[in-house]
């Protein structure tokens, strides 16, 4: 038997899309929004709203690290600071802040050394004048050091040195940047699946739509795993529909790993 229910059931609320914990710290420092310097010359405000809002334990999720490493980064003192306010309950992040973390996962993976990595955030910081340096578009790693493409030039990031593109490996394909901030303002988590701060709190929706993916997953299990039924409530193909269920189940795979 079909459960019906009305699209509006699944489609996101602020409650739904963040947990309790993020939403009592959605607050900024100071209680206010915070400006930054895109890279062209003006103060930009960011909206709490339009910034995606994550637990660490869903940033850790989706970096596909352990929980205690990006706690440990985001803590008092450590490489990053989050641009929310810091609650009693749990610590929350934005869209730019996931980001900064998952670059530095790569970086990591690809053997750039923690020294190395807390050296070239503090000089970007510096040298872009921004509080989120490894968002900005261009990164390339090799021989164990981070280079960034700016002019057509490719250069490392701590020395200066010019590098020649073709010994370097881009690898950062997934992250999609505004052609005028170069900030990053997208990440594709998975095929058809995308993060925009923007929609959603920043939570997984499906590619070209606002629906987010635990909401379709939901739905698919609700309904007998019937996706052709799914697919015709939100006028959506039967193969989107089992995109999302996809991700949302390794997602939780990767919970249970954790």
């Amino acid at each position: 038997m079909k459960l019906f229910w009305s699209k509006a059931q699944y489609l996101p609320s602020l409650s739904s899309c963040c947990p309790e914990s993020c939403l009592c710290s959605c607050r900024l420092r100071d209680g206010r929004i915070p400006t930054e310097d895109q890279g062209q010359g003006r103060a930009m405000e960011m909206n709490p709203l339009e910034s995606g809002i994550y637990s660490i334990s869903e940033a850790a999720h989706y970096a596909h690290a352990p929980y205690q490493r990006l706690y440990a980064w985001f803590g008092k003192g450590a490489l990053f600071r989050s641009d929310y306010a810091e609650t009693d309950i749990e610590k929350s992040i934005s869209f730019l802040d996931l980001i900064d973390a998952v670059v530095v996962c790569r970086f990591r993976e690809n053997g750039i050394s923690m020294q190395y990595v807390r050296k070239a955030f503090e000089a970007l910081q510096a040298d872009l004048n921004t509080a989120h340096p490894f968002c900005y578009e261009g990164f390339f790693t090799g021989s164990g050091e981070i280079y960034i493409k700016c002019r057509e030039t490719l250069s490392e990031v701590l020395s200066g040195q010019v590098y020649d593109e073709q010994v370097i490996s881009q690898y950062l394909e997934t992250i999609e940047y505004d052609s005028e901030t170069r900030l990053a303002n997208r990440w594709r988590i998975a095929q058809g699946i995308v993060l925009d701060p923007g929609i959603a709190f920043g939570k997984p929706v499906l590619d070209s739509t606002r629906i987010p993916t635990y909401a379709l997953a939901r739905a698919y299990y609700a309904n007998g795993r019937d996706e052709g039924f799914v697919a015709d409530v939100y006028e959506l193909k039967p193969n989107d529909v089992l995109c999302a269920v996809r991700f949302e189940g390794e997602l939780h795979q990767v919970k249970r790993a954790a």
